[in-house]
């Protein structure tokens, strides 16, 4: 609707993924100044995600995780509408996010924890990529309403799942 982005990449490498909320769900206190979407479309203009993110002006945009992976980098930046906060990731280490404004802490570590447990059964392979994808849509906690493809009564619900492989 704003013309922004949820998720994208570019011919230099760069995957990133905008994530609602930071941390636990927050207050919905529009008319906010600007889409989130729109800060993704800005990050892609930059050539350094730390710099980028210390300059952009975030005060009345709604807070969100942007994700941001690089062949040797990988940054998740986060904005809870008071405070910016950048973390370095290892690039060879896997990583677990979920939506702040869908799934309570709680909520979040138990998906994440169907993940780790999935990771530890899975044999180094090429088709790492399509297991990934599959366990989207079929990662379980045994909760409709919570599942990796969730239904909350029909109202909110996984309607699309998107996935990047980057190949040389």
């Amino acid at each position: 609707q704003a013309g922004g982005a949820w998720i994208g990449a570019n011919d230099r490498g760069l995957c990133a993924c905008l994530l609602n909320g930071a941390f636990v769900k927050h207050k919905h206190l529009p008319p906010y100044r600007r889409s989130r979407g729109l800060i993704l479309i800005d990050f892609f203009e930059q050539n350094n995600p730390e710099s980028f993110f210390q300059n952009i002006e975030l005060h009345q945009i709604e807070p969100f995780t942007l994700l941001s992976f690089e062949p040797t980098q990988c940054f998740e930046l986060r904005w809870d509408g008071h405070e910016k906060h950048f973390k370095s990731l290892e690039t060879r280490d896997s990583h677990f996010w979920c939506s702040a404004t869908l799934y309570s802490p709680e909520l979040q570590k138990l998906r994440e924890t169907v993940f780790r447990n999935w990771e530890k059964e899975q044999p180094e392979s090429p088709e790492l990529a399509k297991a990934i994808l599959e366990l989207h849509h079929h990662g379980s906690i045994g909760d409709p309403e919570n599942n990796y493809v969730m239904n909350r009564q029909n109202r909110v619900q996984t309607v699309s799942i998107t996935q990047i492989e980057r190949q040389e």
